[in-house]
Formats: structure tokens, sequence, C-alpha cells
């Protein structure tokens, strides 16, 4: 065994003997979905508003490529 693994092993073996350690990661205040800074509740406007939000953050690069190539002087409009 390396002397680096001696050291850490006590450490671990510590730290997996500690109950509250269990305790803390199993009880959370955040359990009810809370913690989340939307509400969807109702599924269907949650959706809605996820695909439009998702789509216009998708479609802004395209108009904005749309637009400079058809623009007059633009690439696909000599």
């Amino acid at each position: 065994m390396s002397s680096a693994l001696r050291l850490i092993t006590p450490t671990f073996k510590a730290a997996a003997k500690q109950p509250w350690a269990v305790r803390l990661s199993s009880t959370s205040s955040h359990s009810n979905g809370s913690h989340m800074p939307f509400s969807y509740a109702n599924k269907r406007a949650f959706t809605i508003k996820y695909l439009s939000f998702v789509g216009l953050g998708f479609a802004i690069p395209w108009v904005a490529i749309g637009l400079h190539w058809y623009r007059p002087g633009g690439i696909l409009n000599p």
C-alpha cells in the first residue's frame, strides 16, 4: 500500500462511521421541489413555456443568419 493511501484510508473509515453524515444526506429541505425557480404544477403550461423558451433561443441565430444572407448586398442577394 502506498504512503498516500495509508494516510487517506483512516479518514475515509472515520467518515463512514459518523451517522450524522448519512442523516444529512438523506433528509433534505428541498424534497417537495420548492427550490425550483418556476412552477411546473400545470404540465401543459410548463411544456408550452419551456418549448417556446428553448425554441426562441434556438431560432435567434438562424434568423440573424437569414437576415444577413437575404439583405441587399448579402450572400444570396448580390
